[in-house]
């Protein structure tokens, strides 16, 4: 964490000098695909692969640790990413010549990075811990009013010489916050929910990103001999396709395994790791049709609820999250860049890992609010938690009629 937060505050990446460097020395009728294929050829594919299997792992146990962190310290985590990301995507516009004729513009996108980034946390957790106090309504003043002086700002930062520049570099943080932070917005909500709506998100794009690739290695051109996306010439059909199934069949297992941990459950406010197990996460017993029944010879049988949630999450990691990954590819042809940053040896920037990520998150927290959240489980912390937000008058009124109730003197 404290490598990432240093390699946040460098004005420039090693992939920028990179890239600035490539770009004096190519010519100018020389396309990204052949500079690309010069790269890779430079490169050894076993020691690729392994380089980015040492790093799988080392990774893996940051992640594992984040998880027996628990809640606060996965945020905090999440948090950091964040920062990395808006550096990685506001670098690919960066222009040196420009920029020291604006010297402040760059702090004026940290500047509205900052103001957003402040608003959605400040909104999922009041959100979630005091829904009905009054911080949430001081938080959205305060918010504006960050956001007024923001624009303010911005607007004395513009230059006579540098309008175009500025304008382009606006637009494009404005992008970078959508991407970044309203989309990563669903992150901290899902966590606070339980950890559970985080790791298994990020769990089933692991799994469809590494199946895509082994699929592809094996099977790819050898079935359909057709290219699969000008953005992604390397994908196949048979990658794509192939790491489709594997990757809802793991949505419907997997959950099995997660729910033996009954810490991944738990929401942020439950106390000591305690709390009542939500109905998705507990067997119910389903009828089989007939025409299934006739072949598996059985006319019921028990599954988790989240098991059936599991396979809409498992078709979306294999059929929508990609294109979050080729909306980077796209990015990277549009600038001319191999990767977002060399942060992560042997895989590129953060932004290289998580660009399918986002769109999965969304997803999750969208289905959470829509069909999981409504299943209220009533319990004694859920209602202390509004208890407390009373007056003490009006909790008196209630332990007055909690007495009547029960008919205690």
């Amino acid at each position: 964490f404290f490598v990432c937060c240093i390699a946040s505050l460098w004005p420039m990446s090693e992939l920028k000098k990179r890239s600035s460097k490539t770009e004096k020395k190519a010519t100018t009728d020389e396309s990204y695909d052949e500079k690309l294929g010069k790269v890779r050829a430079q490169e050894s594919k076993l020691g690729k692969v392994m380089r980015r299997a040492v790093t799988s792992f080392v990774l893996l146990g940051f992640f594992c640790g984040l998880i027996y962190l628990g809640h606060i310290a996965i945020i905090i985590a999440v948090f950091i990413s964040q920062v990395m990301l808006f550096r990685e995507l506001v670098n690919v516009r960066y222009k040196p010549d420009k920029s020291k004729q604006a010297p402040f513009f760059r702090t004026v996108q940290w500047m509205w990075f900052l103001v957003a980034i402040f608003y959605v946390y400040g909104t999922n957790m009041t959100d979630f811990f005091n829904p009905q106090g009054t911080e949430t309504r001081k938080l959205e003043w305060f918010s504006f009013g960050l956001y007024w002086v923001a624009f303010v700002i911005t607007v004395l930062s513009l230059r006579k010489d540098c309008y175009k520049y500025q304008m382009g570099q606006l637009t494009w943080t404005a992008v970078c916050l959508a991407i970044i932070v309203g989309q990563l917005k669903s992150v901290v909500s899902n966590i606070l929910h339980g950890i559970f709506w985080f790791v298994f998100p990020m769990s089933l794009v692991i799994f469809n990103d590494t199946s895509a690739y082994f699929c592809g290695l094996l099977l790819g051109r050898k079935i359909l001999n057709v290219k699969f996306l000008e953005l992604s010439p390397n994908k196949t059909w048979e990658g794509f396709g192939g790491a489709g199934i594997l990757t809802i069949v793991f949505a419907f297992f997997f959950p099995v395994a997660l729910v033996q941990f009954p810490s991944l459950l738990c929401p942020a406010d439950a106390v000591d790791g305690n709390c009542a197990t939500h109905p998705i996460f507990l067997p119910k017993n389903y009828a089989v049709p007939e025409q299934i029944a006739s072949v598996i010879g059985r006319t019921d049988v028990d599954l988790l609820p989240i098991q059936l949630h599991g396979l809409i999450f498992g078709c979306f990691a294999a059929c929508v999250a990609p294109f979050g990954g080729f909306l980077a590819s796209a990015i990277k042809r549009a600038y001319k860049i191999k990767d977002f940053d060399n942060l992560i040896p042997g895989h590129g920037g953060l932004m290289d890992r998580f660009d399918c990520q986002f769109l999965m998150q969304l997803c999750v927290s969208v289905h959470y609010s829509t069909f999981v959240e409504t299943i209220t489980v009533i319990t004694v912390p859920f209602v202390m938690k509004y208890v407390n937000q009373l007056s003490t008058e009006e909790q008196g009124q209630v332990l007055e009629l909690l007495k009547t109730k029960l008919g205690v003197n």
